[in-house]
């Protein structure tokens, strides 16, 4: 539309321009000059009566170049629309000391995101550090070296993210992580060391070769988000620095009734309040999409939406955060601002995931050993 009514209003300018020669001459010299069209011959026709089928020829081929210039393909928009959400979330550096991406594992969207904050000119100087749930700390060593552009061989490199306590329910060999990292240690090779992204393993350092029993392997699971809130704490939060945090949407969920234990949002705003902004993102048919859409009013997707001070805060967040859990998460009356600060709407269009790498024997037969260890449901004894 906005197209549209540029070439109308360019149709407007030059038809005014045909009743007066000089007129004529003017615009068409600075369309010439705008649009580079160096070899355009012009000729002013004074007519008394009307315009001559020339005129109008160049009048018609004009406010086509006009229609062409302004108008902007599905994805240019887009891309308009991501670039000014990547700026929204980085706005929020202002203001807190961390920002958290809640995603949807494996999620491209969640993915895409991330690494556009990351990819931004300005992430470097407002925040520098990127913290992942998706990697053990016990490999810390082997990511810094990885991040700082030296040799790391790719065995080693693996068992970053294939290490973590998450490794025996399937999360250990996607490749999304892999990918995060690689994105970090291709933006450090253009910049000054001094400048360098950091990236911080979020996952308690287990030793997977150490771990015998669920006993072993209880404290690690238990404590994931309170090791990670005193990682932050210690390596960011102490040292006045500025981090992104890359975890499940579950673990910077406020307001979720469902897990009695805090998480990781939880422990960081007991400790230090008013540290940390949320950001959330939702794509896909929700039950009350119809009235997320209408508040919102804008066809380009995605959009970044303040939860605190718009109507689309007041939305019910049952209505849309864990739609394919079977068992509300939330209190009735909870509205999506009592789950996050921000929200990323990418639209109606249904989520994607990323596939999985091809698999490993070695690997998982390794999984299926860790899987013995996981904790079982207790049973049920017969009355």
């Amino acid at each position: 539309m906005r197209a549209l009514l540029s070439g109308i209003a360019c149709i407007t300018l030059m038809s005014a321009g045909t009743r007066r020669a000089a007129g004529w001459d003017s615009i068409v010299n600075g369309l010439r000059a705008k649009f580079g069209l160096s070899r355009m011959k012009v000729r002013s026709r004074r007519r008394s009566e009307g315009v001559s089928f020339i005129m109008v020829f160049r009048l018609l081929m004009l406010s086509g170049v006009c229609l062409l210039a302004n108008a902007q393909t599905p994805a240019a928009e887009s891309a308009k629309a991501q670039a000014a959400t990547v700026k929204s979330v980085l706005s929020a550096f202002g203001k807190f000391d961390l920002v958290a991406l809640g995603e949807w594992h494996n999620n491209v969207q969640d993915h895409e995101l991330r690494v556009q904050v990351i990819r931004h000119p300005d992430f470097a100087r407002r925040a520098g550090i990127v913290v992942v749930e998706c990697a053990n700390w016990l490999h810390q060593a082997t990511l810094d070296r990885f991040v700082a552009g030296e040799a790391v061989s790719r065995s080693e490199l693996k068992q970053v993210w294939r290490d973590t306590t998450q490794s025996p329910v399937g999360g250990g060999d996607m490749p999304i992580c892999e990918q995060v990292l690689s994105e970090v240690r291709s933006i450090n090779r253009r910049l000054p060391k001094r400048r360098h992204i950091r990236v911080l393993a979020g996952d308690p350092p287990i030793n997977w070769s150490e771990i015998r029993s669920a006993d072993d392997f209880a404290p690690f699971l238990r404590g994931r988000d309170e090791f990670a809130a005193k990682l932050v704490v210690r390596e960011v939060l102490a040292k006045s620095r500025k981090a992104l945090l890359v975890w499940g949407a579950g673990h910077i969920w406020r307001g979720n009734t469902l897990n009695p234990a805090p998480n990781l949002a939880a422990l960081i705003d007991r400790e230090h309040p008013g540290k940390l902004f949320t950001v959330i993102r939702l794509g896909g048919v929700h039950s009350e999409s119809a009235r997320l859409e209408a508040l919102i009013g804008r066809e380009q997707r995605p959009i970044f939406v303040p939860l605190a001070t718009s109507q689309v805060g007041k939305l019910s967040a049952n209505a849309f955060v864990g739609r394919d859990i079977p068992v509300k998460l939330f209190p009735e009356d909870l509205g999506l601002a009592g789950v996050a600060d921000g929200l990323v709407y990418s639209g109606q269009a249904p989520d994607r995931t990323f596939p999985a790498n091809p698999p490993d024997s070695v690997y998982e037969a390794e999984k299926q050993r860790r899987r013995g260890f996981m904790p079982r449901p207790p049973v049920a004894r017969p009355k």
